[in-house]
């Protein structure tokens, strides 16, 4: 009856550490499905932010660089407001090459520029909304804006080639 009672305990345990390293097995698989979910999820939203430049010309970073100052440059001069407008980081403007980096999206470069407005008692809702309307068309992520005073400080990431 011993042999017996013995036998059913080790087979009882055998079962028991079976279901225990299958369950743990089991709660793997199902954080690595997680996992591969939300990397899946991530690169379908890359897509989908990228997608609506799909049917966009691609601009040099450069040339995109120079459309954008120059059409802040005009906004501001329309609004009697003094911007300035540099690139973060960078001191002198001979090359801007040298502030390219990589981005997130791959083939595809980033520049961060600064825009600093002086709005002595102008209203900042017009020029906000200028400026995001003119701005949306292009491949543009807005980083920081800040209002001070009357110093409006806006961050922008450019993306192109």
């Amino acid at each position: 009856m011993r042999i017996i009672i013995c036998f059913f305990l080790v087979l009882i345990s055998w079962l028991c550490s079976g279901i225990w390293k299958t369950s743990l097995e089991t709660k793997e698989v199902y954080n690595r499905t997680k996992g591969l979910e939300n990397e899946l999820s991530l690169i379908s939203g890359e897509i989908k932010s990228l997608d609506r430049y799909k049917n966009e010309d691609v601009l040099p970073l450069e040339e995109l660089y120079q459309r954008i100052f120059c059409d802040l440059k005009e906004i501001s001069s329309y609004y009697h407001a003094d911007c300035e407008v540099k690139i973060s980081g960078g001191k002198d403007f001979v090359n801007i090459r040298d502030f390219f980096k990589a981005s997130k999206y791959k083939g595809v470069r980033c520049i961060d520029i600064l825009v600093r407005a002086d709005l002595k008692n102008q209203p900042v809702t017009y020029l906000v909304s200028v400026l995001c309307k003119q701005l949306k068309s292009y491949p543009i992520e807005i980083l920081k804006l800040n209002l001070e005073k009357n110093m409006f400080n806006l961050t922008l990431r450019l993306y192109g080639v």
